[in-house]
């Protein structure tokens, strides 16, 4: 039973290989950017996958053994998505506040964010015997509270990020 319910959800993770040309290529065409629609199923797919990620990360636990308390592994998902939230949003914020009162150059801001994202996962990994945490969920926060609250900034590191997206 147990291996039926991880393989549905590999099956059911979205691929960012498709999806994520795909949208950028819409964009590009101005097709639905109006009501932001690429925009919409990028963060939804990637919603989607980390959601994925953490549920089945939980389930290759438990059916590995490594937690026996099944209500426990099951709890941990919604306080790892809080946590990795939490921490995204705090980093977020950070990046907003240096952004607008240090100006960095593009490119100073697109490897600040790809550190704070490497750290974010570094920083799930650590604290895995601790508190759960899901730095992929916070990389996505991190992402959108920084479009949120600084668009311009977040436009620069997408143009930066997407000169080397392969």
């Amino acid at each position: 039973m147990m291996e039926a319910v991880m393989l549905g959800f590999i099956v059911a993770a979205v691929s960012p290989a498709v999806v994520v040309p795909s949208m950028i290529s819409a964009m590009d065409k101005g097709l639905g950017t109006k009501k932001g629609i690429p925009t919409l199923i990028l963060a939804s797919s990637s919603l989607d996958n980390a959601y994925v990620i953490v549920v089945f990360s939980t389930l290759i636990g438990m059916f590995a053994g490594a937690s026996n308390n099944f209500l426990l592994s099951l709890l941990n998902v919604p306080v790892s998505i809080l946590t990795g939230g939490v921490f995204g949003a705090l980093l977020g914020f950070g990046f907003q506040k240096l952004f607008s009162q240090a100006a960095p150059r593009a490119t100073k801001k697109t490897l600040l964010v790809l550190g704070a994202g490497v750290l974010l996962i570094w920083l799930q990994d650590v604290l895995k015997d601790t508190v759960p945490m899901s730095g992929l969920i916070g990389v996505m926060v991190m992402g959108l509270v920084i479009l949120e609250k600084s668009e311009v900034a977040a436009h620069a590191i997408s143009n930066k990020l997407a000169k080397i997206w392969v």
